[in-house]
């Protein structure tokens, strides 16, 4: 993958990160607004505060434990029904499903993936101290290897 330059920045709103989607998704190869941090250990966290306001369904921002094109989860922020939802999506080899979806009315989001040595537990909240469970995925079924990188995303624009 080779993300286009233009897809983000550091200096648009100080003290944040924007990026700007494209219409690939987690499944193609090509470009994607994204930035990744290899997991380095079995018993890790990753959270990140969304400032996001999606349109209609197909936009989404969130975080991903990804592996490759075939093999990744997914919690994001969207559009279910003409309102706004968190969903987490769970792809392995060629099944892909929204295994779950909560309404979500506040303004930012926190979302957040921990794993341990045998799941992925998604959460999300308005703050970091008040976040709820939205379900949890298992390692293995990732594959034999761990994912090679957590993600922060936007796409489907």
């Amino acid at each position: 993958r080779n993300p286009d330059p233009a897809s983000w920045s550091l200096t648009e709103r100080p003290g944040w990160l924007r990026l700007r989607g494209t219409p690939e998704t987690l499944d193609g190869s090509g470009p994607l607004a994204f930035v990744g941090r290899r997991q380095q250990h079995f018993c890790c966290r990753a959270r990140a505060r969304l400032s996001f306001k999606p349109l209609s369904e197909g936009q989404e921002a969130g975080l991903t434990a990804l592996m490759n094109e075939e093999h990744h989860y997914e919690i994001a922020l969207t559009v279910r029904e003409g309102r706004r939802a968190v969903l987490l999506r769970k792809r392995i080899g060629d099944l892909c499903a929204e295994v779950a979806a909560q309404p979500y009315d506040g303004s930012d989001v926190v979302l957040e993936i921990e794993a341990d040595h045998e799941r992925y537990t998604f959460s999300y909240g308005e703050s970091a101290s008040a976040l709820a469970p939205l379900g949890a995925a298992l390692a293995a079924d990732l594959g034999a290897l761990r994912p090679q990188s957590v993600h922060l995303l936007r796409a489907g624009f």
